[in-house]
Formats: structure tokens, sequence, C-alpha cells
């Protein structure tokens, strides 16, 4: 097995910092006004949902994707999400 370290952007929606998400991604966010669900849009054919305490993270392409926060802290063991934070 190969495995490359490269530095990852990304950052963890509260569901209180959409104005920092959307700064980060730009037009490929948008917040759900029923509930506090961003909609993240890596191209404009699919879409994925992000819920409070999930990562928005920015592909080699430029593209941003959800990712939860278990995965997340699997791939990047250095980072604290929030939610470990507050319970711990």
């Amino acid at each position: 097995m190969i495995r490359f370290t490269t530095d990852v952007e990304a950052v963890q929606y509260t569901g209180d910092n959409y104005e920092e998400i959307e700064l980060f991604a730009g037009d490929q966010v948008m917040k759900n006004t029923h509930n506090n669900e961003l909609m993240i849009f890596p191209n404009w054919s699919k879409f994925g949902n992000a819920f409070p305490g999930d990562w928005i993270v920015m592909g080699i392409g430029g593209d941003f994707y959800p990712c939860n926060p278990t995965d997340f802290e699997t791939v990047c063991p250095s980072v604290k999400s929030s939610e470990n934070e507050s319970n711990g």
C-alpha cells in the first residue's frame, strides 16, 4: 500500500458558521432554509448534504465535499472536532 501525505483544507460546519463555510466554498454551498442542513454542490449535476459536525473538505480539483466527523478524524487523526472537544 502506498500512502500519500498532503495538506487538507477543510472547515467544520457547526450549524452556526454558514458565513464561514460560504467564504470557504463560495457558490458550491447553499443553506437549507428549513433546517440547519447544508447542500454542497461539487458540480452542478450532483450534491451532498452536510449536517452540523460534518467537515466541508476541498478536493484536489477545488471541488467541495461533505465528510462526517468520524471518517474525517480517521484520515486526519491530529484534528479534533468541536463535537469531541465539547464532549470530552
